[in-house]
Formats: C-alpha cells, structure tokens, sequence
C-alpha cells in the first residue's frame, strides 16, 4: 500500500495516466506546462508510442502535488 500522498500520486499517474514508471520516475519540471496543465513525455530510447496521460484525475493531482 502506498504510503504519503508522494507514493498515492505516483500509483494514479501509472493507473490512470498511462505512464510507465519509467516514464514517471525520469520526468523532469521543465517536462510540465503549468500553464496548460499538461505533462510531455519526450521522445527517449525505447519509448515507441510516445505514451500520453489518458485521465484528467491523473494530471490534476500531479498539478495539485507540485509547487508551482
């Protein structure tokens, strides 16, 4: 079980987001638009479809979490 609401909002991003944990755990700042509230997935190796986050919840609450 997750603890802290650090480890809840990395669980969403993976369960509604459609990240990859890799993908999660090598974002950086400069990878968020605060201003869209949107989250870019930059091409790296190994990353085909180039995945998108698929559910509002999961981007609110990464938004919610980060100080702006």
């Amino acid at each position: 079980m997750a603890s802290g609401f650090h480890d809840q909002l990395l669980c969403l991003m993976l369960k509604e987001g459609g990240f990859r944990i890799g993908e999660l755990l090598c974002l950086h700042i400069k990878d968020l638009d605060f201003g869209q509230e949107e989250v870019y997935v930059r091409f790296r190796p190994g990353n085909e479809n180039q995945t998108r986050a698929k559910s509002d919840t999961a981007e609110n609450a990464l938004f919610i979490f980060l100080p702006r």
